[in-house]
């Protein structure tokens, strides 16, 4: 629920808008292991000219694992191992207007590959922060992966019709986007301790919407201790209380 005051190089992914207070260069690497044998890789590198503002570069790589092909003829498996893959590379701009607005824009070639079928595309991510003034509080918001269909195309789809080759049609489908409304309170900030309160309104084109919420305890800008709950009204929703 960071929306409203994200800063440095994970701004390209939670708001562009937060790369306008990033100072110098900044370089980022992740590798995060997830469930079934997913891998979810990401690269960014963010530097803030003088006058110009503040561009990024972003690439994430989420590798699904190898599986085998199966068909109707051979239920078990053919042999044939293939690797879904989906790429992301993006480009962000980020700039302060005021000493309380900040702008940010990103655009994204998306990627997607699943044995002989491909889908490419773009989406546009368009953030905003604005920070009153009044004891700590910002506000953000940003509109994520918005951007036209997307259609998959390729050999996987070509099939015989007797003894005619003939080819299949995918169904175009929507890039999953939305809409982000965040807002950041710090409710203490003395001496070495800090106590923030986050929230975030998450509006889905692809589901239901999520309500975000957290606190943050961090001493010394060294040590945070962190909680937070997500809420959906989807069934068997996966997340909740975190901490």
């Amino acid at each position: 629920a960071i929306v409203a005051d994200v800063t440095g190089v994970e701004s390209i992914f939670w708001n562009p808008a937060g790369l306008a207070f990033t100072e110098g260069t900044e370089v980022m690497l992740t590798h995060q292991p997830y469930i079934a044998d997913i891998d979810v890789n990401f690269a960014g590198v963010a530097t803030r000219i003088e006058d110009f503002g503040t561009l990024g570069f972003g690439l994430k790589i989420v590798s699904i694992g190898d599986m085998e092909e199966t068909t109707e003829v051979d239920p078990d498996g053919t042999g044939r191992i293939f690797s879904p893959t989906l790429s992301v590379m993006s480009v962000s701009y980020s700039k302060l207007l005021t000493g309380q607005v900040a702008f940010g824009f990103t655009g994204m070639f998306v990627h997607e590959r699943i044995f002989e079928a491909t889908a490419s595309g773009m989406a546009f991510d368009v953030g905003v922060t604005f920070d009153p003034g009044w004891h700590g509080l910002s506000i953000g918001m940003v509109i994520k992966n918005y951007g036209p269909e997307m259609e998959f195309s390729g050999k996987g789809f070509l099939e015989d019709i007797g003894d005619r080759p003939g080819a299949g049609v995918s169904a175009s489908f929507d890039i999953p986007s939305t809409i982000n409304l965040g807002m950041s309170y710090k409710a203490y900030n003395q001496d070495k301790n800090m106590f923030k309160l986050n929230g975030n309104f998450v509006a889905n084109n692809f589901g239901n919407d999520i309500w975000q919420g957290g606190g943050e305890y961090t001493y010394d800008d060294m040590l945070s201790l962190r909680a937070g709950y997500k809420h959906s009204e989807q069934e068997g929703y996966l997340y909740g209380f975190s901490w």
